[in-house]
């Protein structure tokens, strides 16, 4: 078995999904877990599938600063990371203490979409979506590819299912490449240079006035890509603000 740092979202499913895989498979020992502080109140979930008392868990959003970690990964020899989900960039001077890198997943296919909220601009920019497996850089995003799995976009896919359904395909993808990383046979694909999203870029996006014009196809991708939870659209109107919640059914 190879001794593996993993970062991890316990909030998601498909995270802890990806962790279950990883120790199921047999291959890895996961000697150390990254998380978020915002999530520490689910760490417990982590414990349940490692089931070992060994395994270091942190709560760290900033890996690189705390002397814990960095020491334990010394001492542990720890050569590769696996990313089945964190939100922050991991600097440079920590992506340097791995020999094999580490691998993450990208719910959303590359080199197209990069950043956050990726099922909102796979729909505005009538892109395909799907998931990534790729080498984690300075960048979000934006290593070199391993594999990925690529779904045709249309006009009626709302946010909400290709959120659900890219997950799903990166637990299908990273467990299809477990052996691979394993073995350490891998074959890339570079990844080239493209935008990278950010939350604030969506607010210019969702945030209409009533003197703009717009086009109804745009609108209508602007409906389906705020269509999950309880996003909307906002309409400014004589210094007021409108929120719009989507339903969309077909009739």
């Amino acid at each position: 078995m190879k001794d593996i740092l993993a970062l991890a979202a316990p909030i998601d499913q498909y995270s802890l999904k990806m962790i279950e895989d990883i120790k199921r498979s047999k291959l890895f020992k996961i000697r150390i877990i990254i998380t978020t502080k915002n999530q520490k109140k689910n760490i417990w979930k982590l414990k349940k599938i490692v089931k070992d008392t060994n395994c270091k868990i942190f709560c760290h959003g900033l890996p690189h600063r705390n002397k814990k970690i960095t020491n334990l990964l010394l001492k542990k020899k720890i050569k590769l990371g696996i990313s089945t989900g964190f939100v922050n960039l991991i600097k440079k001077s920590f992506l340097r203490m791995f020999e094999e890198g580490i691998i993450s997943v990208h719910h959303a296919y590359l080199p197209d979409i990069k950043g956050s909220h990726s099922p909102f601009w796979s729909i505005l920019n009538a892109r395909p979506y799907g998931s990534s497996l790729h080498y984690m850089n300075e960048k979000f995003d934006s290593g070199k590819i391993i594999d990925r799995i690529k779904v045709k976009n249309n006009l009626f896919t709302t946010a909400e299912e290709i959120f659900h359904r890219s997950r799903q395909l990166s637990v299908k993808l990273m467990k299809k490449n477990l052996k691979k990383i394993y073995k350490g046979k891998i074959k890339t694909l570079e990844n080239k240079k493209n935008k990278i999203y950010f939350k604030k870029y969506i607010e210019k996006e969702i945030n209409l006035n009533l003197n703009e014009t717009i086009k109804i196809k745009k609108l209508w991708a602007i409906i389906r890509g705020t269509k999950f939870d309880n996003h909307g659209i906002f309409f400014n109107i004589k210094n007021k603000k409108f929120k719009v919640i989507s339903t969309i059914e077909e009739v």
